[in-house]
């Protein structure tokens, strides 16, 4: 086709300008559709396949340029790690983070292409035409977005987008290959634990179990602290790599770390059948043998671990800790001793060798070993507080409290030293300081069983039995448990005339195991004076059936003698005399039941049989005096007085021999 404009005639009109413009607007036009039709016919030309396409393409070339349709977007041409590609908008663009591409030309009705871009989800700038972008780029800006990550491909929400004017006109989807490595690579990079793991547990699933993944998700649990989840990685791992030693002491610490002790140990023991010359592991072993209370274990590990390594100062402490366990102080005080001498200003050692000290009672050396402690920290509150006991120990009450009230100037609200302090004052006699520093411990400490209870203990000495009673209820709350407390409180009670209350601690006791003779005579007592006398006997005679012991039949025994059933006591007199045959006051309290009865005969007996195993025993010959009086035998019953007066000048035995005199020597008269 050709376009041609004739020339004006002469004489002719010439055009206007507005004329003039449209008619080039119009040649223009014609231009346009001219290349666009051209432009069809190569591409159909080139494809004889597809005449439609080429059509379709006419018409939206028309539409764009004519009309100012939006340009349709038909392909992209790119290349990817040295092969060429095309996208179209019914493809999607598969990547993984080891692919390089460039977009290098892009198909629209814009065949200038000046208004079109192409950017792509994540990547920085607006138009990537023709610049290299390396794979891991883009992956790493989508795989931390994707949710339910898994292996293979995976769509995700990100698009190639062919921009006309900034709006899109045609996107392509962008699909990842996400591998094992891909996930180990963001475990490794990433800083979040949460992240790193959970990273580490996809990439095991995608590698089917792979030993070395499972070890890296093993060790990250470990060092997060995760130790149930570190566990079973572990041991997943170590059934297939049962010689990786630095895998079984995580799995050894791991247990340890969990208090599962004896399974660090029975690990420990494979590191060593392995590598015996480890010392860290025999010092290791050692501390989960301590942790068992298996001391003589844990000295014998620590004693090879030093064979080994002597100069582990840690190691030789935790050694020195050990004999003390087993009550080998002086070689523990050794070993501290030793210990200083590599490393002198080591404080732990100091202050283990001070407290070794104060544990032997030797306390000069302990002072000694608390004043260098203060002498290296001139503020060690602890140091101060330790040195006031070992003074104490002494009596040097001075320096006691001098050390006491230091340690509280530098630890003004520790409720342990405020505590000795007041211990001190009370064994000294001051009872009203004592008194105002238990209370000041309970400021400190509110429900400290211990000043709660010395508190008591000083109103119950002085014999204020209702404040007595209320700091042992407040002890109670505090304890619930402790059956010394309801026994102290019970007899609070009592004293108070409160029986009931008294009776309810008792048993309360009882309950709880205080089941000692003196308990249970208090309670059958609280029971007498409550009026359940059939309780009383019940309780003593059940305890005495259940818990034949001498302290229980004494219990009874007294019980009975005070309810006057002297058969009863004089029973309970002969199981004890056959615990105990050669138990002279047994003898003397059967003697005493028989000549209660009326039977003087058997109560001589029974006084001789005493004096036989303890002559020595002033109340036994009275005893004898009193049953040869009441069966007239008033020479040995002088005899017998006398020599209770001489072996005891108090003895009530004073006052009868000039009676009896006086009556021997009436009968001489009358006779």
């Amino acid at each position: 086709m050709e376009l041609s404009f004739r020339k004006p005639k002469p004489g002719n009109k010439p055009l206007r300008p507005g004329k003039r413009r449209k008619m080039f607007a119009g040649v223009m036009i014609a231009l346009v559709v001219l290349a666009i039709l051209v432009a069809s016919a190569l591409l159909v030309s080139r494809d004889v396949a597809v005449p439609l396409q080429g059509l379709i393409r006419l018409k939206n070339g028309l539409s764009f340029y004519l009309f100012g349709a939006s340009p349709r977007l038909y392909y992209l041409d790119g290349e990817r790690n040295g092969q060429d590609f095309r996208l179209t908008g019914a493809n999607y663009f598969t990547i993984s983070y080891r692919d390089e591409f460039v977009i290098k030309h892009v198909a629209t009705d814009d065949l200038r292409g000046k208004s079109i871009a192409v950017e792509i989800d994540g990547i920085e700038g607006k138009n990537v035409v023709g610049i290299p972008i390396k794979g891991i780029t883009l992956i790493d800006q989508i795989l931390p977005r994707v949710s339910k990550l898994q292996a293979g491909r995976l769509a995700t929400e990100y698009r190639i987008r062919v921009k006309y004017k900034r709006n899109d006109i045609g996107t392509i989807p962008i699909v990842i290959d996400v591998t094992a490595q891909d996930m180990l690579r963001y475990a490794r990079e990433s800083k979040n634990r949460r992240q790193q793991i959970d990273y580490l547990k996809k990439a095991l699933t995608m590698s089917n179990g792979d030993e070395m993944v499972r070890r890296m998700l093993a060790d990250a649990y470990y060092r997060y602290g995760l130790m149930d989840d570190a566990i079973p990685q572990y041991q997943a791992y170590l059934k297939k790599k049962p010689s990786d030693v630095a895998a079984l002491n995580n799995l050894a610490s791991a247990y340890a770390q969990k208090g599962f002790h004896p399974e660090a140990v029975r690990v420990y023991d494979r590191i060593l059948r392995i590598n015996p010359g480890d010392a860290a592991v025999h010092a290791n072993m050692a501390v989960s043998y301590g942790r068992m209370d298996q001391w003589e274990k844990a000295v014998q590990g620590y004693r090879e671990s030093l064979r080994l390594m002597p100069n582990l100062t840690a190691v030789r402490l935790k050694y020195g800790e050990a004999l003390g366990k087993i009550n080998k102080m002086s070689d523990a005080i050794e070993q501290y001793r030793v210990a200083l001498k590599a490393d002198p200003s080591n404080k732990a050692l100091h202050t283990a060798l001070a407290d070794a000290y104060l544990k032997i009672k030797n306390y000069d050396s302990a002072i000694a070993a608390y004043q260098e402690i203060i002498r290296q920290e001139p503020k060690n509150a602890a140091a101060y507080a330790n040195m006031g006991v070992a003074y104490g120990a002494k009596g040097a009450f001075g320096q006691e409290m001098e050390s006491y009230r230091k340690a509280l100037a530098l630890s003004p609200k520790d409720p342990n030293i405020q505590y000795n302090l007041a211990e001190s004052l009370d064994r000294q006699g001051r009872e009203k300081e004592a008194q105002k520093a238990y209370q000041r411990v309970l400021e400190l400490k509110p429900g400290d069983l211990e000043a709660i209870r010395r508190l008591a203990e000083i109103e119950m000495k002085a014999k204020r039995f209702a404040a007595a009673a209320a700091y042992y209820e407040q002890a109670l709350k505090s304890s619930p448990q402790a059956s010394s407390l309801y026994v102290d409180a019970a007899f609070v009670y009592g004293e108070l005339k409160n029986y009931r209350r008294s009776a309810d601690l008792y048993e309360r006791a009882v309950k709880l195991g205080a089941r000692t003779p003196q308990v249970l005579f208090h309670l059958a007592s609280t029971y007498e004076k409550l009026g359940q006398r059939k309780e009383a006997a019940a309780l003593l005679e059940k305890a005495a059936a259940s818990s034949p012991h001498e302290e229980t039949y004494q219990a009874l025994s007294a019980y009975y003698m005070k309810e006057k059933r002297y058969d009863d006591a004089i029973r309970i007199y002969g199981k004890m005399l056959k615990m105990s045959p050669k138990k002279a006051l047994y003898y003397a309290n059967m003697g005493r039941a028989f000549g209660l009865k009326g039977e003087v005969d058997k109560e001589i007996e029974y006084y001789r049989l005493a004096l036989k195993y303890d002559r020595e025993d002033d109340t036994f010959h009275f005893g004898l005096g009193e049953a040869y009086e009441k069966k007239g035998m008033l020479p040995e019953a002088l005899s017998a007085y006398k020599t209770a007066y001489s072996l005891n000048p108090e003895s009530p035995a004073a006052r009868k021999i000039p009676q009896l005199n006086i009556r021997l020597l009436q009968q001489k008269h009358q006779k």
